[in-house]
């Protein structure tokens, strides 16, 4: 599956995932339902995501986040990573790691 293809599908998910937690709380347990089968079903075609270790280990790899000592720098290790992990791990994951390494 292309990078592409998964950026889309995990869009999808995350919309799936907005729309249960706006439907729990405004008590819609029928609609929150139907987001969560579509979901299911959504995560069964993206990949298995990365773990904390897996990803700390992509972290570390990255030449550039290396010269990476401000944070001007984190587009551009946001993009390095992105390619690296090929789709396996979101970007607010990604982001939150990079943020943790930086400071």
């Amino acid at each position: 599956m292309t990078l592409k293809v998964v950026q889309v599908i995990r869009k999808q998910a995350k919309q799936r995932q907005d729309s249960i937690e706006s439907f729990e709380k405004g008590g819609r347990a029928e609609l929150a339902d139907k987001e969560k089968q579509e979901l299911a079903i959504l995560n069964t075609y993206l990949p298995q995501g990365m773990s904390p270790d897996e990803l700390a280990k992509v972290r570390a790899r990255n030449h550039l986040l290396n010269s990476a000592h401000i944070q001007s720098a984190m587009g551009a290790v946001m993009k390095a990573l992105q390619a690296k992990v090929g789709g396996r791990a979101d970007g607010k994951t990604l982001s939150a790691e990079v943020q943790k390494q930086l400071s």
